[in-house]
Protein backbone atom coordinates (compact mmCIF):
# COMPACT_ATOMS: atom_id res chain seq x y z
CA UNK A 1 0.00 0.00 0.00
CA UNK A 2 2.58 2.69 0.39
CA UNK A 3 4.02 1.87 -2.75
CA UNK A 4 1.10 2.46 -4.24
CA UNK A 5 0.37 5.99 -2.38
CA UNK A 6 3.83 6.40 -3.47
CA UNK A 7 2.90 5.53 -7.15
CA UNK A 8 -0.78 7.57 -7.03
CA UNK A 9 1.34 10.59 -6.33
CA UNK A 10 4.33 10.34 -8.83
CA UNK A 11 2.31 9.19 -11.75
CA UNK A 12 1.19 12.40 -13.34
CA UNK A 13 4.72 14.24 -13.45
CA UNK A 14 5.89 10.59 -14.59
CA UNK A 15 3.65 10.94 -17.50
CA UNK A 16 4.36 14.76 -18.45
CA UNK A 17 8.48 14.15 -17.62
CA UNK A 18 8.45 11.59 -19.92
CA UNK A 19 5.88 12.48 -22.50
CA UNK A 20 3.74 9.53 -22.80
CA UNK A 21 0.61 9.55 -24.80
CA UNK A 22 -2.41 8.45 -24.00
CA UNK A 23 -5.01 6.63 -26.58
CA UNK A 24 -7.21 9.64 -27.90
CA UNK A 25 -10.48 7.08 -28.38
CA UNK A 26 -10.48 6.72 -24.12
CA UNK A 27 -7.12 8.42 -22.89
CA UNK A 28 -5.54 5.22 -21.46
CA UNK A 29 -1.86 5.23 -21.55
CA UNK A 30 -0.50 1.41 -22.77
CA UNK A 31 1.85 -0.65 -20.32
CA UNK A 32 3.35 -3.47 -21.86
CA UNK A 33 4.10 -5.66 -18.62
CA UNK A 34 3.50 -4.99 -15.20
CA UNK A 35 5.75 -7.70 -13.02
CA UNK A 36 4.95 -7.40 -9.14
CA UNK A 37 4.67 -11.52 -8.33
CA UNK A 38 6.84 -13.04 -4.95
CA UNK A 39 6.06 -10.03 -3.26
CA UNK A 40 3.25 -11.24 -0.67
CA UNK A 41 1.36 -8.37 -1.38
CA UNK A 42 -2.58 -9.86 -0.38
CA UNK A 43 -5.54 -8.99 -1.21
CA UNK A 44 -5.62 -5.44 0.06
CA UNK A 45 -2.35 -4.52 -1.66
CA UNK A 46 -3.36 -6.15 -4.84
CA UNK A 47 -6.68 -3.85 -4.37
CA UNK A 48 -4.37 -1.01 -3.75
CA UNK A 49 -2.20 -1.83 -7.04
CA UNK A 50 -5.21 -2.19 -9.20
CA UNK A 51 -7.17 0.91 -8.47
CA UNK A 52 -3.78 2.87 -8.85
CA UNK A 53 -3.85 1.59 -12.33
CA UNK A 54 -7.38 2.36 -12.96
CA UNK A 55 -7.08 5.89 -11.39
CA UNK A 56 -4.38 6.86 -13.73
CA UNK A 57 -5.71 5.27 -16.77
CA UNK A 58 -2.62 2.50 -17.02
CA UNK A 59 -3.63 -0.54 -19.51
CA UNK A 60 -1.57 -3.29 -18.76
CA UNK A 61 -1.15 -6.06 -21.07
CA UNK A 62 0.91 -8.37 -19.16
CA UNK A 63 -0.15 -9.01 -15.15
CA UNK A 64 2.20 -11.00 -13.41
CA UNK A 65 1.36 -11.23 -9.65
CA UNK A 66 1.59 -14.86 -8.63
CA UNK A 67 2.79 -15.95 -5.20
CA UNK A 68 1.16 -12.72 -3.78
CA UNK A 69 -1.14 -14.41 -1.00
CA UNK A 70 -3.89 -13.17 -3.32
CA UNK A 71 -7.62 -14.32 -1.93
CA UNK A 72 -11.09 -13.98 -2.95
CA UNK A 73 -11.51 -9.96 -2.46
CA UNK A 74 -8.44 -9.66 -4.61
CA UNK A 75 -10.15 -11.44 -7.18
CA UNK A 76 -13.41 -9.07 -6.89
CA UNK A 77 -11.48 -6.35 -7.66
CA UNK A 78 -9.57 -7.67 -10.50
CA UNK A 79 -12.88 -8.59 -11.72
CA UNK A 80 -13.85 -4.88 -11.37
CA UNK A 81 -10.84 -3.47 -13.05
CA UNK A 82 -11.00 -6.25 -16.05
CA UNK A 83 -15.02 -5.16 -16.53
CA UNK A 84 -14.49 -1.42 -16.57
CA UNK A 85 -10.62 -1.41 -18.60
CA UNK A 86 -11.41 -0.82 -22.48
CA UNK A 87 -7.84 -2.64 -23.23
CA UNK A 88 -7.56 -6.42 -23.19
CA UNK A 89 -4.76 -7.87 -21.23
CA UNK A 90 -3.32 -10.42 -23.18
CA UNK A 91 -1.67 -12.53 -20.07
CA UNK A 92 -3.05 -12.68 -16.46
CA UNK A 93 -0.54 -14.69 -14.59
CA UNK A 94 -2.31 -15.48 -10.86
CA UNK A 95 -0.92 -18.85 -10.00
CA UNK A 96 -0.07 -20.08 -6.94
CA UNK A 97 -1.89 -17.69 -4.68
CA UNK A 98 -5.39 -18.59 -2.91
CA UNK A 99 -7.93 -17.55 -4.99
CA UNK A 100 -11.55 -19.72 -4.39
CA UNK A 101 -14.15 -20.59 -6.89
CA UNK A 102 -16.03 -18.01 -6.56
CA UNK A 103 -13.09 -16.13 -7.72
CA UNK A 104 -12.71 -18.08 -10.87
CA UNK A 105 -16.10 -17.20 -11.58
CA UNK A 106 -15.90 -13.24 -11.45
CA UNK A 107 -12.44 -13.19 -13.42
CA UNK A 108 -14.17 -15.60 -15.66
CA UNK A 109 -17.14 -13.45 -16.26
CA UNK A 110 -15.30 -9.87 -15.98
CA UNK A 111 -13.65 -11.82 -18.87
CA UNK A 112 -17.53 -12.67 -21.00
CA UNK A 113 -18.90 -9.07 -20.06
CA UNK A 114 -15.89 -7.05 -21.71
CA UNK A 115 -16.31 -6.70 -25.33
CA UNK A 116 -12.53 -6.14 -25.55
CA UNK A 117 -12.23 -9.85 -25.45
CA UNK A 118 -10.68 -12.07 -27.29
CA UNK A 119 -8.12 -9.10 -27.88
CA UNK A 120 -7.73 -7.85 -31.56
CA UNK A 121 -4.24 -7.18 -32.80
CA UNK A 122 -2.73 -4.83 -35.22
CA UNK A 123 -2.12 -7.01 -37.58
CA UNK A 124 -5.57 -8.10 -37.23
CA UNK A 125 -5.17 -11.38 -35.90
CA UNK A 126 -6.77 -11.80 -32.30
CA UNK A 127 -5.77 -14.04 -29.25
CA UNK A 128 -7.30 -15.30 -25.94
CA UNK A 129 -6.24 -14.33 -22.89
CA UNK A 130 -3.51 -16.55 -21.26
CA UNK A 131 -5.37 -16.66 -17.49
CA UNK A 132 -3.27 -18.91 -15.11
CA UNK A 133 -4.71 -19.72 -12.26
CA UNK A 134 -3.48 -23.12 -11.20
CA UNK A 135 -2.32 -23.70 -7.44
CA UNK A 136 -5.33 -21.55 -6.15
CA UNK A 137 -8.00 -23.15 -4.06
CA UNK A 138 -10.52 -23.53 -6.93
CA UNK A 139 -12.89 -26.60 -5.95
CA UNK A 140 -13.86 -28.87 -8.76
CA UNK A 141 -12.13 -27.03 -11.33
CA UNK A 142 -12.91 -29.33 -14.28
CA UNK A 143 -16.85 -28.82 -13.65
CA UNK A 144 -16.47 -25.00 -13.11
CA UNK A 145 -15.10 -24.99 -16.69
CA UNK A 146 -18.07 -26.99 -18.48
CA UNK A 147 -20.41 -24.78 -16.25
CA UNK A 148 -18.23 -21.65 -16.80
CA UNK A 149 -18.57 -21.92 -20.60
CA UNK A 150 -22.72 -22.44 -20.56
CA UNK A 151 -22.88 -19.04 -18.67
CA UNK A 152 -20.32 -17.45 -20.77
CA UNK A 153 -22.12 -18.34 -24.24
CA UNK A 154 -25.18 -16.59 -22.91
CA UNK A 155 -23.41 -13.52 -21.97
CA UNK A 156 -21.90 -13.86 -25.40
CA UNK A 157 -25.08 -14.61 -27.59
CA UNK A 158 -24.99 -18.78 -27.32
CA UNK A 159 -22.04 -18.68 -29.92
CA UNK A 160 -20.90 -22.09 -29.11
CA UNK A 161 -16.82 -23.14 -29.81
CA UNK A 162 -15.63 -20.14 -29.25
CA UNK A 163 -15.54 -19.80 -25.34
CA UNK A 164 -12.82 -21.57 -23.03
CA UNK A 165 -9.41 -23.18 -24.31
CA UNK A 166 -7.49 -26.06 -22.19
CA UNK A 167 -4.81 -26.47 -25.05
CA UNK A 168 -2.44 -24.53 -26.38
CA UNK A 169 -4.43 -21.76 -29.10
CA UNK A 170 -1.54 -19.94 -31.37
CA UNK A 171 -0.78 -16.51 -30.60
CA UNK A 172 -2.12 -15.02 -33.80
CA UNK A 173 -5.53 -16.35 -34.98
CA UNK A 174 -7.27 -14.86 -38.35
CA UNK A 175 -10.06 -12.47 -38.14
CA UNK A 176 -11.95 -14.76 -39.28
CA UNK A 177 -11.63 -17.73 -37.42
CA UNK A 178 -12.93 -18.98 -34.08
CA UNK A 179 -11.12 -17.53 -30.98
CA UNK A 180 -11.52 -18.33 -27.32
CA UNK A 181 -12.09 -15.85 -25.00
CA UNK A 182 -9.35 -17.46 -22.26
CA UNK A 183 -6.88 -20.40 -22.11
CA UNK A 184 -7.01 -21.87 -19.35
CA UNK A 185 -4.63 -24.74 -19.83
CA UNK A 186 -4.13 -25.50 -16.06
CA UNK A 187 -6.98 -24.14 -14.05
CA UNK A 188 -7.60 -28.11 -12.70
CA UNK A 189 -4.44 -28.28 -11.64
CA UNK A 190 -5.22 -26.85 -7.68
CA UNK A 191 -4.50 -26.75 -3.98
CA UNK A 192 -5.62 -28.98 -1.33
CA UNK A 193 -5.52 -29.27 2.30
CA UNK A 194 -3.16 -26.04 2.60
CA UNK A 195 -3.57 -23.11 5.36
CA UNK A 196 -4.94 -20.00 3.94
CA UNK A 197 -3.29 -16.81 5.32
CA UNK A 198 -4.30 -13.93 6.32
CA UNK A 199 -3.60 -11.79 3.46
CA UNK A 200 -6.01 -13.76 1.40
CA UNK A 201 -9.25 -14.21 3.81
CA UNK A 202 -10.14 -10.12 3.49
CA UNK A 203 -13.04 -11.01 2.00
CA UNK A 204 -15.96 -11.28 4.60
CA UNK A 205 -18.96 -13.63 3.14
CA UNK A 206 -21.69 -12.68 5.52
CA UNK A 207 -20.88 -8.86 5.39
CA UNK A 208 -23.49 -8.84 2.09
CA UNK A 209 -23.72 -6.59 -0.63
CA UNK A 210 -21.20 -3.98 0.91
CA UNK A 211 -18.53 -6.75 0.77
CA UNK A 212 -18.07 -7.18 -2.85
CA UNK A 213 -18.51 -2.99 -3.05
CA UNK A 214 -15.84 -2.30 -0.73
CA UNK A 215 -13.41 -4.22 -3.29
CA UNK A 216 -14.64 -2.67 -6.10
CA UNK A 217 -12.16 -0.38 -7.47
CA UNK A 218 -13.97 1.78 -9.95
CA UNK A 219 -15.96 3.17 -6.58
CA UNK A 220 -14.67 5.99 -5.09
CA UNK A 221 -14.69 6.26 -1.03
CA UNK A 222 -17.47 8.09 -0.58
CA UNK A 223 -19.67 5.39 -2.90
CA UNK A 224 -18.69 2.63 -1.17
CA UNK A 225 -19.69 4.38 2.04
CA UNK A 226 -22.90 5.25 0.49
CA UNK A 227 -23.66 1.62 -0.71
CA UNK A 228 -22.85 0.46 2.52
CA UNK A 229 -24.96 2.64 4.50
CA UNK A 230 -27.80 1.52 1.59
CA UNK A 231 -26.92 -2.49 1.33
CA UNK A 232 -30.28 -2.90 -0.56
CA UNK A 233 -29.28 -1.07 -3.37
CA UNK A 234 -27.46 -3.33 -6.15
CA UNK A 235 -24.79 -2.95 -8.36
CA UNK A 236 -25.14 -6.04 -10.63
CA UNK A 237 -24.62 -5.81 -14.31
CA UNK A 238 -27.31 -4.14 -16.28
CA UNK A 239 -28.95 -7.34 -17.69
CA UNK A 240 -30.06 -8.05 -14.00
CA UNK A 241 -30.65 -11.95 -14.16
CA UNK A 242 -29.07 -13.65 -11.53
CA UNK A 243 -27.02 -15.94 -13.42
CA UNK A 244 -25.55 -12.83 -15.10
CA UNK A 245 -24.29 -11.61 -12.30
CA UNK A 246 -20.48 -10.61 -12.10
CA UNK A 247 -21.03 -11.83 -8.43
CA UNK A 248 -22.72 -14.72 -8.39
CA UNK A 249 -21.04 -18.65 -8.87
CA UNK A 250 -22.60 -20.64 -10.25
CA UNK A 251 -23.83 -24.27 -9.39
CA UNK A 252 -21.72 -27.30 -9.96
CA UNK A 253 -22.08 -31.21 -9.66
CA UNK A 254 -19.88 -33.67 -7.79
CA UNK A 255 -17.69 -35.18 -10.13
CA UNK A 256 -13.96 -36.99 -9.73
CA UNK A 257 -11.58 -34.61 -10.67
CA UNK A 258 -9.08 -34.86 -13.41
CA UNK A 259 -6.06 -33.70 -14.42
CA UNK A 260 -5.19 -31.85 -17.66
CA UNK A 261 -2.11 -31.27 -18.52
CA UNK A 262 -0.23 -30.01 -21.83
CA UNK A 263 -2.38 -30.92 -24.80
CA UNK A 264 -2.75 -30.49 -29.06
CA UNK A 265 -3.85 -26.97 -30.46
CA UNK A 266 -7.38 -25.92 -29.66
CA UNK A 267 -9.69 -27.61 -31.69
CA UNK A 268 -12.64 -25.03 -31.16
CA UNK A 269 -14.30 -27.92 -29.10
CA UNK A 270 -16.77 -26.71 -26.27
CA UNK A 271 -14.96 -27.78 -22.91
CA UNK A 272 -17.57 -30.56 -22.46
CA UNK A 273 -15.90 -31.82 -25.12
CA UNK A 274 -12.55 -31.23 -24.70
CA UNK A 275 -12.93 -32.74 -21.14
CA UNK A 276 -14.51 -35.89 -22.48
CA UNK A 277 -10.96 -35.97 -25.02
CA UNK A 278 -8.91 -35.51 -22.21
CA UNK A 279 -10.76 -38.35 -20.57
CA UNK A 280 -9.87 -40.92 -23.21
CA UNK A 281 -6.30 -39.58 -24.13
CA UNK A 282 -5.68 -40.62 -20.40
CA UNK A 283 -7.58 -44.29 -20.31
CA UNK A 284 -5.24 -44.96 -23.26
CA UNK A 285 -2.10 -43.96 -21.77
CA UNK A 286 -2.65 -43.89 -18.13
CA UNK A 287 -0.12 -41.49 -16.23
CA UNK A 288 1.03 -43.05 -12.36
CA UNK A 289 -0.16 -41.28 -9.79
CA UNK A 290 -1.46 -38.05 -11.54
CA UNK A 291 -4.64 -36.65 -9.64
CA UNK A 292 -5.93 -33.53 -8.76
CA UNK A 293 -3.50 -32.80 -5.46
CA UNK A 294 -0.17 -33.71 -7.85
CA UNK A 295 1.73 -30.39 -7.37
CA UNK A 296 2.92 -28.57 -10.34
CA UNK A 297 6.56 -28.40 -10.56
CA UNK A 298 7.04 -24.54 -9.86
CA UNK A 299 10.60 -24.79 -11.49
CA UNK A 300 9.15 -26.52 -15.12
CA UNK A 301 9.47 -24.81 -18.65
CA UNK A 302 6.73 -26.23 -19.08
CA UNK A 303 4.34 -24.65 -16.58
CA UNK A 304 6.63 -22.11 -14.86
CA UNK A 305 4.83 -18.56 -14.50
CA UNK A 306 7.99 -16.86 -16.07
CA UNK A 307 6.85 -18.19 -19.17
CA UNK A 308 5.18 -16.58 -21.52
CA UNK A 309 1.78 -17.48 -22.98
CA UNK A 310 2.06 -19.88 -26.29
Amino acid sequence: EKWCAWADECLPDFVKIKRLTRREADGFLLCKEANFSTNMIGDVGGRALLRVLFTHKIAVRIIKLYKNNLGRAFASSMMDWLTHTPVPVIELHLSHNYIPREGAVDILKAVGHNKVYPAKNSNGTQQPLWLRLEQNTVEKANELLQVAEEQLMKIRGGKRGAILSMDNVPRALPADAPCPLAQVAYLINQRERIRIPPEAQQWKPHAGPSQANRWRISLTPEQIELAAKAPAISLRNKSGGSKDNLDSAPEVLERDPEQVREGPVWNGLPVTEQLAAKKGQSAQQPVPGVGLATPIQEDSDENSDEAPGP
